[in-house]
C-alpha cells in the first residue's frame, strides 16, 4: 500500500465518520455538544451529566438542562445540504480507491512474468 493509499484510506475512514456525525445517528451528540459550547459561552460551570438529550421520539425539545428544556436549531443556508455534500464527497473517495487499486493491479499484471 502506497502513501497515496494510506491517505486516501484515512480520508475515507473521515468522511465516513463525519458522514454519521452529520447524519441522524449523530443528531444527540451533536446537540449536546452545541449546547456545551453554548453553556461555556455563557461562563456556566456544569457538570456533563447535568445535559439530558430527550429522545428522538420526541420531535421538540432537544435538550434538558437543569429543568429546562432548550430546541437547538442550525441555521444554515437554505439551499445547503451539508449532510449530502460530506456523503457526495465519500462516494468520491471511494471511485478514486477503486480507481487506483485498479491501476495498481493493472500495472502489476503487466510487470509479473507468467511462471511456467
Amino acid at each position: 500500500m502506497t502513501i497515496n493509499d494510506e491517505i486516501i484510506c484515512e480520508l475515507i475512514a473521515h468522511k465516513e465518520a463525519t458522514t454519521a456525525w452529520f447524519g441522524e445517528s449523530g443528531k444527540l451528540e451533536r446537540e449536546r455538544l452545541i449546547f456545551k459550547a453554548f453553556l461555556r459561552c455563557l461562563e456556566l460551570v456544569f457538570d456533563s451529566a447535568e445535559i439530558k438529550s430527550i429522545p428522538i421520539n420526541d420531535r421538540f425539545p432537544d435538550i434538558e438542562f437543569r429543568g429546562v428544556k432548550f430546541e437547538i436549531k442550525e441555521m444554515i443556508d437554505p439551499h445547503r445540504k451539508r449532510h449530502d455534500e460530506y456523503k457526495k464527497a465519500l462516494e468520491k473517495l471511494k471511485k478514486e480507491r477503486r480507481r487506483a487499486e485498479a491501476t495498481f493491479l493493472r500495472t502489476v499484471s503487466r510487470t509479473i512474468a507468467p511462471v511456467f
